[in-house]
């Protein structure tokens, strides 16, 4: 009797990860976009070029965004925030510049988006209530990946 409730057990814990598996796969999408200048993301720096950006919803309903590279090199992973701005157009890369540099700040596409957190520098800026350096937004388009 206790090799057959060992036996379901083990069952049951194999149809609940499969489930939770085949459901975390669903819940990602993947853009691809072509970035024509440096850029960065949080305090990483990142050259002009081509990249996949992903984005996973979590079970705890946060949303991870993941950067890869060309050859599907993982670059690096950050928690976003959602901001509900959806797009009917293709995706939308939105990046603030701040001290002539890039920061990625949202990405806005049909069925999500998501706002990157603010950088040390700016939050120190709105402590002390000095005046930011110039802050424009500038877009790049990202194209949905099909596999």
């Amino acid at each position: 009797m206790k090799k057959l409730i060992q036996i379901c057990a083990v069952l049951s814990l194999v149809f609940a990860f499969s489930i939770v598996s085949a459901q975390a796969q669903q819940a990602v999408k993947q853009y691809e976009a072509k970035i024509p200048f440096d850029f960065n993301v949080g305090q990483k720096s990142y050259q002009a070029g081509s990249y996949v950006i992903k984005i996973s919803r979590l079970a705890s309903n946060g949303v991870l965004l993941s950067l890869e590279d060309d050859n599907k090199n993982k670059l690096q992973t950050v928690l976003v925030s959602e901001n509900g701005d959806l797009t009917r157009d293709e995706p939308q890369l939105l990046f603030d510049v701040y001290e002539n540099q890039r920061y990625l700040s949202k990405i806005i596409a049909q069925d999500i988006g998501v706002s990157i957190g603010k950088r040390k520098a700016e939050k120190h800026n709105s402590a002390n209530k000095q005046q930011p350096a110039s802050k424009v937004q500038v877009g790049a388009a990202a194209a949905a990946h099909r596999e």
